[in-house]
């Protein structure tokens, strides 16, 4: 292998050591970008679809679109003022300050408050106009600041200290003297505005800036000062735009629909979090004409695994270790894209990664459970149990022993699913895997693919009755599969694996039983925010386990005949169900739990409209499920209800419904965790 040299020397050595360097364990600790600051730029990966999406040049409005995870907040922090300007930032083109953005963050807790409290929605609307107005000026003054501080000459700390803004004293008689001064001032207005919005009855006294300040006012007397600037756009990045009322979406997409240099808005935004596109006059935002998308889940989906482990490398690289052969700085530096794009970096980097957190292939994991002598018994004992009730039991004098030759390990873990099979007799199963074992022409490997189609069904149904360390969580390939284009449930399950790791003082691989034991830590860590979740957290929660519930069982049938069940659909398509059920779904996608995937058609070929949906795969440890898209199941629409709002009652019912369909016991029942 081509890359063995340095990954094998990463592996047993440190091969740098920096003056200023975190622990290993700590590189990982933070997996949000709230916890890094608003300066990220010795944290941002740039992304290889960065230059798609065109955001440091843009003059129109950009709704940018993503999941829980996906990076919206650490990209924006990244494109505002705080990161372009860092003071870590070496280099800075002079004609990088022709797009200056500034950052601002949807208070979920505040903004609430500006709504009703006796106070007339007309009311509320210039009150939050006043409030964002103020937000607004504070961040383009210290957006000046920022490139004033940092290594770009296009202005000074004397150029930013010789302003005057006399002028704006018809806006306030105490907007005056220079840039300490209002921004001084600025600051006090927001403090006031705060406060009385805690207060309503003292809003009426409120001294409310017009929506022209910013351009026509403040902008004006900072252009006619510094011509460095002058052709600047500033961009206001809004994020969790989900988190705003209803008419503060509006007065958002207001500023939206007319909004021009020098002075536009982008918004960050989860998927289906817009309540409206209604304006504060007659008319709608639309998309192309007023803005556009940005998908972010959409271009996360190429080139995931790639990014992940240069986001893997990169947090490591900030440690004591490094790779000889992977340069960290390539990361930061737009230019490099090119090289990072090249298929020799990408087999590198993902090659690096899985030195670090080595996998299983599908036939090792198959020989490291039968190396179990306990495991291997089970094994035994279950295919024994068959062949004795079969017909050809004595006349072949068949035994277990005839399923177990070496090198074909991954056919006798699912020699017991086949041989419960009703349409399958034990001689035809027996005489296939002899053909499989001569090289010969059979159904393990050939048209009907017994092995590739029943191998991890197989495996984690014996797998659960042992251990909850299974390793098919394990390895990098499998840690991107479940992370399914989230980088912060990548992170999620890097630090769950490297702080179980016994000692701080060198890095070796992490071993396949500490990442199989993380991974499910993780999961279940992760299953327990989702509560959290909004509105309908509660609702959600229930929900994920009720539907793995049913996802479980179907993983425990005896003969795997639908084996990895873990996505559905709805019979008659999304557009045929009740509202309330529409919103659910919206919520459920909104929040990460689950996917929407079109399909052509359903079972019947008569519905175009219809969906599958996806659990989010991070939660497969806990549930020990597949955490890879194959079978599904067909729900009515009445079952659909029951998963999130049913009584536990229904719930029962429709559990029995599916057991007794999967000829499952009725009072056997998944152990790890209680519905109720």
């Amino acid at each position: 292998m081509v890359y063995a040299k340095s990954a094998d020397k990463f592996i047993k050595t440190a091969l740098a050591m920096k003056d200023e360097v975190i622990s290993l364990k700590v590189a990982f600790t933070n997996n949000r970008a709230e916890e890094l600051g608003l300066d990220v730029w010795s944290d941002f990966v740039v992304p290889l679809f960065y230059e798609e999406i065109d955001l440091s040049t843009a003059d129109k409005a950009r709704r940018i679109i993503g999941g829980r995870g996906c990076g919206k907040t650490m990209l924006l922090r990244y494109l505002s003022h705080h990161s372009q300007f860092s003071k870590d930032r070496n280099d800075i083109d002079i004609n990088e300050i022709g797009n200056i953005g500034l950052y601002w963050r949807a208070d979920t807790n505040f903004l609430p408050l500006l709504n009703s409290q006796g106070v007339a929605e007309e009311e509320w609307i210039l009150v939050f106009k006043h409030y964002l107005t103020l937000i607004t000026s504070i961040e383009i003054l210290k957006s000046l600041s920022s490139i004033a501080s940092s290594k770009c000459e296009a202005l000074s700390k004397k150029d930013i200290q010789s302003l005057s803004f006399e002028e704006l004293k018809d806006y306030d008689s105490e907007f005056s003297g220079g840039y300490e001064d209002i921004l001084k001032s600025f600051k006090s207005k927001l403090r006031l505005c705060e406060t009385r919005i805690h207060n309503p009855p003292c809003l009426k006294d409120l001294h409310k800036l017009p929506d022209s300040f910013v351009t026509q006012g403040l902008l004006e007397v900072i252009y006619s000062q510094l011509p460095a600037i002058r052709g600047c756009t500033f961009a206001l990045y809004i994020d969790e735009y989900e988190n705003l009322l209803k008419y503060q979406q509006k007065t958002i997409n207001t500023k939206i629909k007319h909004g021009e240099p020098p002075l536009i808005y982008h918004v960050a935004i989860k998927r289906n979090g817009m309540k409206t596109n209604e304006t504060l006059g007659n008319e709608n935002i639309q998309g192309l004409a007023d803005y556009r998308n940005i998908d972010l889940d959409k271009h996360l989906s190429e080139d995931f695994d790639v990014f992940a482990a240069e986001i893997l490398l990169h947090r490591i690289s900030k440690t004591k270790y490094s790779f000889e052969e992977f340069n960290a700085d390539l990361l930061s530096d737009i230019a490099s894209i090119r090289t990072r794009e090249m298929s020799e970096y990408k087999g590198k980097v993902i090659y690096l990664a899985k030195s670090i957190l080595p996998g299983l292939t599908q036939s090792e994991l198959a020989k490291s459970l039968l190396a179990n002598n306990q495991y291997k018994k089970e094994l035994e004992d279950k295919i024994n149990i068959f062949i004795e009730n079969s017909e050809t039991y004595k006349l072949l004098n068949m035994t277990s022993d005839m399923f177990f030759v070496d090198g074909f390990e991954e056919a006798s873990i699912i020699v017991p699913s086949l041989l419960a099979r009703k349409n399958l007799k034990a001689d035809k199963v027996l005489s296939e895997y002899g053909k499989l074992c001569r090289n010969q022409v059979n159904d393990f490997t050939g048209k009907r693919e017994w092995i590739s189609n029943n191998f991890i069904g197989s495996y984690l149904k014996f797998y659960r009755v042992f251990d909850k360390k299974c390793p098919f969580y394990s390895g990098f390939s499998a840690f991107v599969k479940m992370s399914h284009g989230n980088i912060r449930h990548f992170l999620e399950l890097c630090n769950s694996s490297i702080k179980r790791m016994p000692e701080e003082g060198k890095l070796t691989e992490i071993p396949i039983d500490i990442q199989a034991l993380a991974t499910r830590v993780a999961s279940e860590d992760i299953l327990n925010e989702a509560q959290t979740y909004g509105r309908l957290g509660s609702s959600l929660q229930n929900f994920i386990f009720n539907l793995a519930h049913l996802f479980e069982f179907s993983h425990m049938r005896e003969s795997q005949s639908e084996p990895e069940v873990n996505h559905f659909s709805i019979k008659g398509g999304f557009s045929a169900l009740k509202n309330e059920d529409k919103e659910f779904l919206d919520e459920a996608e909104k929040w990460g739990v689950l996917y929407k995937e079109k399909i052509t058609k359903d079972k019947d070929g008569n519905n175009v409209n219809a969906v599958d949906w996806i659990l989010n795969p991070i939660y497969s440890p806990y549930f020990m499920i597949s955490y890879r898209k194959n079978r599904k199941l067909e729900f009515e629409q009445e079952m659909f209800r029951i998963l999130y709002n049913g009584s536990k009652k229904e719930i029962d019912s429709l559990n029995s419904h599916f057991k007794k369909k999967w000829s499952i016991d009725e009072y056997e029942a998944p152990t790890s965790y209680s519905l109720f």
